[in-house]
């Protein structure tokens, strides 16, 4: 299963058309059929992903209730499920990922996520930590993978993510 993950667009839906329209060109076998967005861009997804055949994924962030009345119906967080994986996604602003995302990854293991997936600092990221590290105190009961896109629409960073059997990858890339 592949994703297209974004964040950050804050009103640039254009970037977001943009990306979206380069996907659909791809051959089939390539071409994602989901989107995560991260927050901070509720309404950019509304007006993009419409008339698409797009499986869409979405958490508010702390700036959506600016673009759009939409956000206010959107969780948080979310638990997805693909193939086994526990995915967490959130915009990040409620665990303060500015200042680090140590309560985001600790909050994550707890939960059983294989996944976290956060945007609001706009820099994209990707790392793993192993079944058994020590994050603040917490020992991780099972490998983390940890995902920033980055900002689609202050860096135009995106990253498609392949979930298969037991494997992540992750790749970053920009328009």
């Amino acid at each position: 299963m592949d994703f297209i993950v974004v964040s950050d667009t804050h009103g640039r839906y254009n970037i977001l058309e943009t990306l979206l329209k380069n996907q659909l060109k791809l051959h089939e076998k390539f071409r994602p059929g989901q989107l995560i967005h991260l927050g901070d861009g509720a309404g950019d997804v509304e007006k993009c992903v419409s008339s698409r055949n797009f499986c869409v994924h979405q958490v508010r962030g702390n700036c959506d209730g600016f673009f759009s009345s939409y956000a206010e119906s959107l969780p948080k967080e979310k638990l997805l499920e693909f193939y086994g994986h526990k995915i967490l996604i959130t915009h990040g602003d409620s665990f303060s990922v500015k200042s680090g995302d140590v309560r985001a990854v600790i909050y994550a293991s707890q939960i059983g996520a294989d996944i976290l997936m956060y945007g609001h600092t706009h820099t994209p990221l990707t790392y793993t930590l192993e079944k058994g590290a020590n994050v603040g105190g917490v020992i991780l009961n099972k490998d983390l993978t940890v995902v920033n896109p980055g900002s689609l629409g202050y860096g135009n960073s995106f990253c498609i993510v392949s979930v298969e059997n037991e494997r992540v990858f992750v790749s970053h890339s920009e328009i």
